[in-house]
């Protein structure tokens, strides 16, 4: 019994495995946002790197992340620094608002609405990125499209932002996990919308061997899948 347990292929060497991917794409990821203009490319080298190499098995965390990171940094700049400082704007008016008592109520709301929609909107962007080749208008228009025609899911993600942001505020000592776990927890909803909105590829053909068709990375093609 503890021989299975604790063999190389076992449920604690497994978890063991999973823990230092998470708590790698973690660090990846904070160190690579440090300049605030990448944090959309380390975003979804994130995506990417956990999708691929966590749930699907194929390759490792991050020769994924860095592959990711330098394909995707030139066209995420313009999107991450919009999408930031548009953001940045919402919430420092929002707080200005609120520290005038002469603003109605309602209309401090529509800049919290305005906050939930761009944090939502990037939640969707950088995975879309990770997978699909198109420009950032393109990508921008996907990102929105997703965001309302997933509603249910767009809310999931939300909340698990929210509890992201709470557990890193309440328990500072997890922030070398919470959030590769966060990203971790994502894709099980995240990939359930990205593979509708892949092309069904015929039964054979190269593209069937992408990772994300849950192929065995054994058939892929090593240097060329998306």
């Amino acid at each position: 019994m503890f021989e299975g347990l604790f063999s190389q292929e076992g449920r604690f060497a497994r978890f063991m495995n999973l823990l230092w991917s998470l708590i790698l794409t973690s660090a990846l990821w904070i160190v690579c946002s440090l300049p605030i203009v990448t944090a959309g490319a380390a975003a979804s080298a994130a995506y990417y790197a956990v999708a691929k190499t966590v749930r699907f098995h194929t390759g490792s965390t991050a020769p994924e992340f860095f592959r990711c990171f330098k394909q995707n940094l030139r066209q995420s700049l313009p999107v991450s620094l919009g999408l930031t400082l548009t953001l940045a704007l919402v919430v420092a008016e929002a707080m200005y608002l609120y520290s005038d008592e002469s603003v109605p109520l309602w209309f401090l709301y529509v800049f919290y609405l305005m906050a939930l929609l761009l944090a939502a909107l990037g939640v969707y962007l950088w995975p879309c990125l990770s997978r699909f080749e198109m420009g950032n208008v393109a990508l921008l228009r996907m990102g929105v499209v997703l965001m309302f025609r997933y509603l249910h899911f767009t809310l999931a993600f939300l909340l698990g932002l929210g509890a992201l942001l709470a557990g890193i505020w309440l328990m500072p000592w997890g922030l070398p996990l919470f959030p590769g776990l966060a990203v971790y927890l994502e894709t099980f909803l995240m990939e359930k919308v990205l593979i509708r909105c892949s092309p069904k590829p015929e039964e054979g053909s190269p593209e069937a061997k992408k990772w994300y068709y849950h192929v065995s990375g054994d058939d892929l093609e090593a240097s060329d899948e998306r």
